[in-house]
């Protein structure tokens, strides 16, 4: 099966869109360019964008897991609907715990 070139820079410009995004944020994190730098995007034959993450050392996956759930947990902003009347945010599930 072979892919149209539109579909593949489609795809390829959203994956690259991506992996920009995740090595931003590991950077921003403080991590040195040696655990953000194997971050690639990649594409398949059918044109769908995915972001290979590369093998990261335990101690580093630890740290950002801890990240991802600080970040997770932390409070948004909540915008007033109805004269002040706050609501929850429609896509962050409730803390189980």
């Amino acid at each position: 099966m072979t892919m149209d070139m539109q579909a593949y820079r489609d795809g390829r410009s959203k994956a690259t869109e991506a992996a920009e995004a995740v090595r931003e944020a590991l950077a921003g994190l403080g991590f040195p360019e040696s655990v953000w730098g194997s971050v690639r995007p990649m594409v398949t034959r059918s044109g769908k964008p995915y972001v290979h993450l590369g093998m990261v050392r335990a101690d580093v996956a630890e740290k950002i897991a801890e990240a991802m759930r600080a970040s997770s947990s932390a409070k948004l902003p909540l915008e007033s609907l109805d004269a002040g009347t706050a609501h929850a945010h429609p896509f962050i599930a409730p803390d189980p715990h």
